[in-house]
């Protein structure tokens, strides 16, 4: 009888401590959770920081008023002095490539903020005084909407451009352009066209 006892007893306490086990391991995945949001909150904040001493930021403003968030954060991101660089200048409010906000299904409900000018990203590429500012990894924008279109006809891009999950609804055009490397990721059927017209 005692054994018996026993046996219960000893797995009630198994199945106790794995429920202890398992409380435990959910109050840590909260915590790292909360301390992962926190990073990523600090590191945009360094971001809108040095946003105001970035160079490039002050000569893109003299050529395109009225800044976006998105254009904003792509030109702090691209800066050669920024420092604090992670894998995206994101056009929302993160840089999750599995976050439904940055699906291109998505794309029709997003904001004003996330828009960039095509004329931008040509005049980052193109204008020998803005294209030296530019670190050599280039614009990597995720989840962004590239407005007008994007002509890089006869450009000799000197940095890789990647835009993951960007809503592009005009076509690109790249007639005689040389571009390191040209990344649509998340597109489904990007327009790309030879022709300047």
């Amino acid at each position: 009888m005692y054994h018996r006892y026993h046996e219960a007893t000893k797995g009630d306490c198994t199945i106790a401590d794995n429920t202890m086990t398992a409380r435990a391991m959910l109050m840590w995945n909260a915590v790292f959770i909360s301390v992962l949001n926190t990073s990523i909150s600090c590191h945009a904040t360094t971001r809108n920081e040095s946003d105001a001493s970035s160079r490039l930021v002050a000569l893109a403003t003299a050529q395109f008023p009225n800044l976006t968030k998105a254009e904003r954060a792509m030109l702090v991101f691209v800066d050669v002095k920024n420092r604090t660089q992670g894998d995206f200048a994101f056009g929302g409010s993160n840089a999750l490539l599995n976050d439904p906000t940055n699906d291109l299904a998505n794309a029709d409900s997003w904001t004003h903020d996330r828009d960039v000018r095509a004329e931008m990203i040509r005049w980052l590429c193109a204008d020998p005084d803005a294209s030296r500012l530019v670190d050599p990894g280039g614009i990597r924008l995720l989840g962004a909407r590239i407005t007008g279109r994007l002509n890089l006809s006869r450009i000799h891009v000197p940095f890789p451009i990647v835009l993951r999950n960007c809503a592009i609804p005009e076509r690109i055009t790249l007639a005689a352009a040389h571009i390191p490397s040209l990344g649509l990721g998340g597109q489904p059927y990007p327009r790309i066209g030879r022709s300047r017209n």
